[in-house]
C-alpha cells in the first residue's frame, strides 16, 4: 500500500534523518515539516499564528487517503502535528529526536 510519511521535528534531527538510509525506506514521499510558531520558553507551546499554520497543514495532505505521522516530543511539534492526526484520525507515532538511531531501526 501505498502512503505518505509527515515528520515534524527540528532542524538537527531532520538533518541527521536526511542523512540515514530511512530516506530510501518504502514509502512514495516523505514530507518533512518543523513545527509552527511557538511561545517562549523551555518546551513551548504553539502561538496562536502557529496553531492557525498547523491547522493549514491539512489542505496540503487532503488529496491523500492516508497518511504517516511521526514527531517528535515537543509540545510544539506534536501540536503542528495535531490537526493532521485529527483530520486522518491517524495516530501520531513519537520519537525522540536525540535518539535517531533507535527511531531508524524501530522505522526501517
Amino acid at each position: 500500500m501505498k502512503y505518505k510519511i509527515i515528520l515534524l521535528t527540528g532542524v538537527i534531527s531532520l538533518v541527521t534523518l536526511f542523512n540515514s538510509s530511512l530516506v530510501f525506506a518504502v514509502p512514495d514521499e516523505i514530507y518533512l515539516f518543523r513545527h509552527s510558531e511557538k511561545l517562549a520558553g523551555k518546551n513551548p507551546e504553539l502561538s496562536d499564528t502557529g496553531k492557525l499554520r498547523a491547522s493549514h497543514l491539512v489542505t496540503l495532505f487532503k488529496k491523500y487517503k492516508k497518511i504517516q505521522i511521526y514527531s517528535s516530543k515537543y509540545k510544539r511539534t506534536l501540536q503542528s502535528a495535531a490537526p493532521l492526526s485529527e483530520y486522518f484520525n491517524e495516530k501520531i507515532s513519537t520519537y525522540d529526536a536525540g535518539e535517531l538511531p533507535a527511531f531508524k531501526k524501530r522505522t526501517a
